[in-house]
């Protein structure tokens, strides 16, 4: 009988595939040359799955434009090597790119996250991966996006899904690149969640701003934090309702 591995009794799908897990770059060649599209596309799905750059390397010749934009998006959420993401960036599209960026944030991956900077991505695609990894609390990677994003609002919504998330150190980092106005939100987050970590942290930071600006800053800060002192209030967040007391107090704002 012929065995199943046989490559004249086997379709050149399961030679491709057999071939790929052994990790048998020759036969791969051998049946690459008799596959169809849709074989390379899976194929191709699969070495990116498995951070095979040398399959990767032997399919991209064959490879569609498709194949390889959804085979970049999988190596970047996976977390696989910088080099087989730049192999694949060479043919890459920019939506596949940006997705791409979004995906790695979104799993912490710097080392990915770094490459894919250097591809110029959109204000609103940096946007999508600082507030992913700010609310999964990524800082290495939030210390890489917050210098990239130039807009207050963008910093802004990011230090809201930090603090709703209870991501301490996530919201640190965000509290340095914002004005002090900027915090109103993020503190009321606070204020209903009883985060008074996070909280004492945004009311640091917004003092620094209060004693630095005018009255008219004053003012914002006594209506922004009495707010939050209300909603606290609401909540039953003791211990939250003391601590915006004692701030307020303190400053002369009640």
């Amino acid at each position: 009988s012929v065995s199943p591995t046989d490559p004249h009794s086997s379709s050149p799908q399961m030679v491709l595939m057999e071939a790929l897990a052994s990790r048998d770059y020759a036969s791969m060649g051998h049946a690459l040359a008799s596959s169809s599209a849709r074989e390379v596309h899976a194929a191709m799905l699969n070495a990116c799955a498995k951070g095979n750059s040398g399959a990767v390397q032997l399919l991209l010749p064959q490879a569609s434009d498709l194949s390889v934009a959804q085979g970049t998006i999988i190596c970047s959420r996976s977390g696989h090597s910088a080099e087989l993401l730049t192999l694949l960036l060479g043919r890459c599209d920019a939506k596949g790119i940006n997705t791409s960026l979004v995906q790695a944030a979104s799993g912490g991956h710097i080392h990915l996250v770094k490459v894919l900077l250097g591809h110029n991505p959109a204000a609103d695609v940096l946007k999508r991966a600082l507030l992913s990894s700010a609310s999964k609390g990524h800082t290495a990677v939030l210390a890489l996006l917050i210098p990239a994003v130039v807009s207050d609002e963008d910093r802004r919504a990011a230090l809201v899904a930090s603090c709703a998330n209870s991501e301490m150190a996530a919201a640190a980092l965000l509290l340095d690149s914002l004005p002090g106005p900027m915090m109103d939100q993020p503190l009321a987050i606070c204020a209903s969640k009883g985060q008074e970590q996070i909280g004492r942290c945004i009311l640091d930071q917004y003092q620094i701003r209060i004693v630095q600006g005018d009255e008219a800053s004053r003012q914002h800060a006594r209506t922004a934090w009495d707010h939050s002192r209300n909603i606290a209030r609401s909540k039953g967040k003791s211990a939250m309702v003391e601590l915006l007391t004692e701030r307020i107090d303190a400053l002369g704002l009640g």
